[in-house]
């Protein structure tokens, strides 16, 4: 067998088998979940239908419920499976702790994001948000001198960063025309505007790293204004800085595959949701041995072998399957949790409410053959002035692998942290005192592990909530995105806002 390194380009858009043999012809390729459609629509992939329903016959398991949730919305295009799915990456942010130390210590107003600082408290969701990105954004840049947020600098990530600033404030980036059949642009209403002012300002006032070539930037600033569309520059990205992460001064967007190992570098939760890409393992229409290629493909996404654990550093697309870095922490919550609450006793248990650390007594006991808890009242009524344990006093919580207030059921959330259920849809964090006494209140791995799940479970994909299609590449080879933040950017609507109002679209 062998392999060609081409690079993600070349990958989605190189000519390949042509009749006069000019061009290579490969079995399989690696496509990003993006340029899935474009292939297909070309006639120069297959559907794997035919082979999806021969796995089922053979194994009696369906072939999508191997894959997580969302692997149908970027892996099927008009019901038919164009891949199957190899990696996943979504978005996630970083930052650098030695920024905000210094600027704390100078008296600008920042904490470390969430889950790094306890004061966010349990509604972080509501206060870690892209409005508060754009604050700490602005605070770091007066601190430093330097711009507060770095973009992962990648082709097209712009516009998955815009797609998902989107998804993340709840703008439908995209609309569907059904009379029509065709994709829209979504972003037309006033109150959709309003809340895209955000990235004016943040663009605007340079709080954020530049990826734009200068060239490309030096020609369109000089040239008139175009009179359609079609005349739009095309706006490409500094080559020399294409994924350098080698200097991050304040808050980072970064992906699951940035190269960061410094000490000072932290993970921190996403503001919103972040988006959910990947790549998947495509048949060519000319290969001559698409059968034995599925049978190859059947080898890769069993179980019994490492093959995903070893290519994803976080999640893989099949369930229950954890990446290389995370695998021994995720191998089982249950036992984790039975081995934190093992000695029999009551134990204190802290955690932040209203700003005010907060400290509940726990009762560690066992229930059948596991471990668990016991939510006293009279524990809780002389350790809390809350009433965040009103619906759960005088209940026993079992360890187990899944979060549950109906079954009674609590999770290790990291080695000395617990999550318990409070009703239906909240839960509450508990961290053992014991972290304190030990000096251990960070474990980094664990805790970017967990991020890592965290981020995971609410991200989409950024055809969401459609099913993947061609027209998405398409945004990208034009990039009118980075035209778009070029325009914020160099404030450049300003100079031509008589002149763009006349373009012919």
């Amino acid at each position: 067998m062998r392999f060609d390194s081409v690079g993600w380009y070349d990958n989605g858009y190189a000519d390949i088998c042509d009749d006069e043999h000019k061009y290579p012809c490969p079995d399989i390729i690696v496509l990003g979940t993006t340029q899935l459609a474009r292939r297909y629509h070309n006639n120069e992939t297959i559907n794997l239908n035919k082979y999806i329903r021969n796995y089922l016959k053979k194994t009696g398991i369906s072939f999508e419920s191997k894959f997580t949730k969302y692997a149908y919305y970027d892996y099927n295009v008009n019901n038919n499976w164009l891949a199957v799915p190899l990696a996943i990456d979504f978005r996630i942010f970083k930052f650098n702790s030695t920024t905000f130390d210094h600027c704390i210590n100078n008296r600008y107003d920042l904490k470390y994001p969430p889950p790094r600082s306890n004061s966010w408290e349990r509604n972080y969701k509501e206060t870690w948000t892209w409005e508060k990105v754009l604050e700490y954004s602005k605070i770091i840049t007066e601190c430093t001198g330097y711009p507060g947020l770095k973009l992962l600098n990648n082709y097209y990530e712009d516009m998955n960063f815009l797609i998902n600033f989107c998804q993340s404030l709840n703008i439908p980036f995209f609309t569907e025309d059904s009379d029509l059949n065709i994709k829209k642009c979504g972003l037309r209403k006033p109150e959709y505007i309003k809340k895209l002012s955000i990235l004016k300002e943040l663009v605007g006032n340079h709080y954020v790293e530049k990826w734009f070539n200068e060239t490309d930037i030096e020609n369109w600033m000089n040239s008139p204004y175009p009179d359609s569309f079609k005349d739009l520059k095309k706006i490409t990205y500094n080559d020399t800085t294409i994924l350098d992460d080698s200097f991050i001064n304040g808050l980072y967007y970064a992906n699951l595959y940035s190269f960061t190992q410094a000490d000072e570098i932290k993970y921190s939760y996403y503001p919103g949701s972040s988006s959910l890409l990947g790549s998947g393992l495509v048949i060519t229409k000319k290969s001559k041995y698409p059968d034995e290629l599925f049978e190859f493909f059947e080898i890769l996404i069993d179980e019994k072998y490492p093959v995903y654990s070893g290519i994803n550093p976080s999640v893989t697309p099949i369930d229950n399957i954890y990446g290389n870095e995370c695998m021994n922490i995720n191998v089982d919550k249950k036992e984790n949790c039975n081995s934190l609450l093992g000695n029999d006793g009551i134990f204190p248990y802290y955690y932040i409410n209203n700003n005010t650390t907060e400290i509940v007594y726990l009762k560690h006991i066992s229930i059948e053959s596991d471990r668990g808890i016991s939510i006293d009242h009279y524990n809780i009524s002389n350790s809390l002035n809350s009433e965040l344990f009103s619906n759960i006093q005088n209940f026993n919580f079992k360890c187990d692998n899944h979060l549950s207030f109906e079954y009674k059921t609590i999770i290790i959330n990291s080695k000395f942290k617990i999550e318990i259920p409070i009703n239906s849809k909240e839960k509450l964090i508990l961290k053992s005192m014991s972290d304190v006494e030990k000096g251990n209140i960070e474990h980094d791995n664990e805790l970017k592990c967990e991020i890592y799940s965290h981020t995971f479970k609410t991200a989409k994909p950024i055809s969401f909530p459609y099913n993947n299609f061609m027209e998405i590449k398409n945004l990208e080879i034009q990039s009118p995105t980075t035209l778009f933040f070029a325009h914020l950017y160099y404030n450049y609507y300003r100079t031509y806002k008589k002149k763009r109002q006349h373009l012919k679209i």
